[in-house]
């Protein structure tokens, strides 16, 4: 995509309110560790089908520290191309003049997502806030910060959220993946904060509960059909089935939560056993899964069926 290029009137339009759960999907790579997009364009049909309507696309389960640019723009290309519903680009970079071109490539975008840099240890809020003004720069679309202090070493604290939209207004809303509810009613509570979404599986029914928008979830990719029923009965208001949808995908959370192995590389290997021929490798440093660890993914798979949600 030409950088530069300007949104249409048609695209600007197509540009939705984002609703959860949002689904930050994997990247399919061959045995040689490029991108297989057939791929990624079956598996997009694998979420449509079960009812997905919003995605995150080059997210951490993407992979995305490990993508190039010309890579990002090709997954996302194919999501806006094929996915009829919601799409979301992850914009995030260390370097803010990358983050501000992947936010120009992104035309159509429902909304750009992006982390603070990460790396440098110790930087100052001012610094930070420099970053964001410089990565969004001449950026219309609309943008979640994404607060992942586990992986990025700094954690967006209200009052930097607040400084930060002060400069970029283009921000509406967090994904917050720090686990802490309180955190992401207070990010709810901010002027300028029209979304809050959270990153943790555990939590998708206690968020809603608490007036947040919903869940942005990786792990969630093999089995989408709990947090898209848990969200419809919660908007139904059968609070008992969404709290039975909970209850179920936290047999998959639980197992995650004991499981050791690289998470993009178990939720490939669950999409394998789903959506047959869906490739399971990862790039370094990460490592697909064992034949052990296979045995034991079986297992909570079958239990999983057993709930009776899953669709074949």
């Amino acid at each position: 995509m030409t950088e530069g290029v300007t949104e249409t009137g048609e695209e600007r339009l197509r540009r939705r309110a984002v609703e959860g759960p949002i689904f930050a999907t994997p990247t399919p790579f061959d045995s040689r560790g490029s991108i297989c997009l057939s791929a990624f364009r079956d598996f997009l049909d694998f979420l449509s089908a079960r009812g997905v309507e919003a995605l995150a696309v080059n997210g951490t389960t993407g992979e995305f520290p490990s993508l190039d640019r010309r890579e990002r723009q090709n997954l996302y290309d194919m999501a806006r191309q094929h996915f009829r519903g919601i799409v979301v680009a992850n914009i995030s970079s260390t370097n803010a003049r990358e983050a501000n071109a992947l936010a120009k490539d992104a035309i159509g975008a429902d909304a750009l997502l992006i982390l603070p840099p990460y790396y440098y240890a110790g930087v100052t809020e001012r610094g930070l806030i420099d970053f964001f003004y410089q990565a969004l720069e001449g950026v219309e679309t609309p943008v979640f910060l994404y607060n992942f202090p586990r992986h990025v070493k700094v954690s967006l604290t209200p009052a930097l959220v607040e400084s930060v939209i002060a400069a970029c207004p283009t921000i509406i809303g967090v994904k917050d993946s720090s686990g802490d509810l309180d955190i992401a009613r207070a990010f709810k509570n901010l002027a300028g904060v029209r979304q809050v979404f959270i990153g943790k599986d555990g939590k998708a029914l206690a968020a809603l509960d608490a007036g947040l928008d919903g869940s942005i979830t990786g792990a969630g990719n093999p089995f989408p059909e709990f947090l898209v029923g848990l969200r419809r009965a919660w908007a139904a208001g059968d609070k008992l089935l969404a709290q039975r949808l909970q209850q179920d995908f936290d047999l998959w959370n639980d197992f995650r939560a004991i499981f050791k192995a690289d998470e993009p590389a178990l939720v490939k290997a669950a999409l394998a056993k789903r959506l047959p021929g869906y490739p399971v490798h990862v790039r370094p440093p990460l490592r697909a899964l064992d034949l052990e660890s296979h045995a034991a993914l079986e297992r909570i798979i079958d239990v999983l069926g057993k709930t009776g949600r899953l669709v074949a």
